[in-house]
């Protein structure tokens, strides 16, 4: 139920966020917006941690449980900016990623996983952190650069209106997606070295063979 009622609340705060580019950004709005994004983080996190305590098991190995987790990681990456003043509204072009993956994982269902526990121990756990943040950079890389599109149509057509107010300037959009791309390529290359170290250690070989080693 925790894990819904996240969900509920990430909707409700992209509703919101959609609400301020309609009517344009105000002073009394936009931290209303911001506190509610936080609010449903706080709970996602109270969700995986409940998964954590009902069944021992960290929510990375099940698909359900590591599309939620996956999701979390987004949230946690939004709060972070909402701190920063000039690219709090990124969250307008990242929101539906978290509700994407959060949906899903509610679909698929979060479940304990149903087989015995070969991946685990502080390797994989790290391996799977840093695939966490890899993939979260080059989601927050792809939401600047589509807000990117639309700030500069804007000013192609010269139409500066509520969506030009809106969405943050070109040169901080540029800077938040070169830092997501290089944050994202940097981690999911640790995450590799991680994931190949962590396969040598537990299985004394890389499986070549193996389509996930691959």
């Amino acid at each position: 139920m925790i894990h819904l009622a996240a969900f509920a609340v990430y909707l409700a705060a992209f509703i919101l966020w959609l609400y301020l580019l309609a009517r344009g950004p105000g002073r009394a709005v936009t931290p209303v917006a911001s506190v509610l994004t936080a609010v449903a983080v706080a709970l996602h996190a109270a969700a995986l941690v409940g998964f954590w305590i009902d069944y021992g098991e960290l929510p990375i190995i099940a698909l359900g449980a590591v599309l939620s987790s996956l999701a979390f990681v987004g949230g946690l990456g939004l709060v972070a900016f909402l701190l920063l003043r000039d690219v709090a509204r990124i969250a307008l072009g990242f929101l539906p990623f978290v509700l994407l993956l959060q949906g899903a994982a509610l679909a698929v269902g979060i479940e304990p996983s149903p087989t015995s526990l070969d991946f685990q121990g502080v390797g994989f756990v790290l391996h799977v952190a840093l695939a966490f943040l890899g993939l979260q950079g080059l989601a927050v890389a792809a939401a600047a650069g589509v807000l990117y599109l639309v700030q500069h149509h804007e000013l192609k057509v010269k139409r500066l209106g509520r969506v030009f107010v809106f969405i943050p300037p070109l040169a901080t959009l540029e800077r938040v997606g070169r830092v997501g791309l290089l944050v994202g390529f940097a981690c999911l290359s640790l995450a590799l070295a991680v994931g190949w170290a962590w396969t040598v250690q537990n299985r004394s070989s890389l499986e070549f063979g193996d389509p996930k080693v691959m």
